[in-house]
């Protein structure tokens, strides 16, 4: 669940970026896996899903926890992360900080992708 005011709006990275709505000040948790809100999936449960329910889930909305191992899909905003090599996001044990101060309208970035091969659809 997004613990700050964003707001989804144009990116250059890649479609629909995720843009803070507010000061965000260093070290701020942004985003963190909320049980009941959010969903984790096991890999059982994930190719239990119907087929275009995985292949929408795959398409960037969801992310492998480096904790569990599940699939993590944010049902909010957090979906909406672009991807970066120099991401101002540091996520750890499914949360995800602000690395620095975010002023309004900055776009939040995360170094996501590096575990997806451990799964496949």
């Amino acid at each position: 669940m997004m613990y700050v005011k964003t707001k989804l709006a144009s990116s250059k990275i890649h479609g629909i970026g995720l843009f803070a709505d507010q000061f965000v000040p260093k070290g701020t948790v942004v985003w963190k896996f909320t049980p009941g809100f959010d969903r984790k999936f096991t890999k059982k449960q994930f190719a239990k899903l119907p087929c275009r329910a995985r292949e929408y889930l795959w398409d960037g909305n969801t992310y492998t926890s480096r904790k569990s191992g599940h699939r993590i899909f944010p049902t909010d905003n957090g979906k909406f992360f672009n991807h970066s090599r120099k991401p101002n996001t540091l996520s750890k044990y499914e949360k995800r900080r602000a690395r620095r101060g975010h002023a309004h309208d900055k776009r939040y970035q995360a170094r996501r992708g590096a575990n997806r091969r451990l799964w496949r659809i």
